[in-house]
């Protein structure tokens, strides 16, 4: 039986509730059950050993709607899916895949699009980990550009992929497309006609589409960076999660 890349969800499903317990302080019991907001932020804290004080404020949104939570999805066996052909990378130092505060704060940011089980989460951080030691020069991870990091755009795109698959299929292809001057906010309007319009005018993709859009309403900061900052990082980080990209820098339909 294949293993899940990251934690084993398959085989070792009751090691994780134990580790997640003596991590995060729940119970076993919760591990298996949806938690809030708060408690993702509380666990993103304990599994990076950072305090979350120092969050980024929010901008208030006049009649913004709290984001709509759906179904976590079930893992699919085998589905992370590695790039092949690389050369090996000389290990890396610990001290430099450490979660640095900057990091800790960019990866609570994104709490309301991770999604609401625990082993979500625990799914979420360790993914970042692994695509920051993909980076060029994971020490320069956390280093600003045109206003945003690689470990913002990156939480981001993978909060969006973890927690929104099918807002993440509408996204993926525009990042892929997008004009030399678009923003991030611009590559989540509607695209009526499009080959991805028939998805779009599903309840689910719609619904996600309108929670990445009430968080982008308040992160500015996000929503008005260049796409192409996220275009960079859209095909690994997608490679990493639990739908493989499709040939037109999207995601695949389940079943496909």
């Amino acid at each position: 039986m294949t293993k899940s890349f990251i934690v084993g969800e398959v085989d070792a499903g009751e090691r994780v509730d134990q580790a997640l317990a003596s991590i995060t302080g729940i119970s076993r019991s919760q591990a298996r059950r949806w938690i809030d907001e708060g408690l993702v932020r509380g666990m993103i804290a304990g599994l990076t050993g950072r305090s979350l004080a120092a969050a980024e404020p929010e901008v208030p949104v006049d009649g913004a709607q709290p984001p709509h939570e759906p179904a976590p999805s079930q893992p699919q066996n085998g589905a992370l899916q590695a790039e092949r052909g690389r050369a090996p990378r000389p290990p890396l130092p610990a001290e430099v895949l450490k979660i640095s505060q900057e990091e800790a704060t960019a990866l609570a940011a994104v709490a309301p699009l991770v999604g609401t089980t625990p082993r979500t989460v625990k799914r979420f951080v360790n993914t970042y980990r692994l695509l920051k030691a993909r980076a060029p020069d994971p020490s320069l991870f956390d280093h600003p550009e045109d206003s945003l990091g690689d470990h913002e755009v990156v939480a981001f795109l993978l909060a969006m992929l973890t927690g929104r698959p099918a807002a993440a299929r509408h996204v993926l292809p525009a990042l892929a497309g997008a004009a030399a001057d678009a923003t991030l906010a611009g590559t989540l309007e509607p695209a009526p006609d499009s080959a991805t319009g028939d998805e779009l005018a599903t309840g689910d993709t719609q619904q996600a589409l309108a929670d990445v859009r009430a968080w982008l309403a308040r992160h500015p900061r996000y929503g008005q960076a260049p796409a192409r900052r996220f275009a960079k990082w859209a095909q690994e980080v997608a490679r990493f999660s639990f739908t493989p990209p499709a040939a037109n820098g999207g995601l695949e339909q389940p079943g496909m």
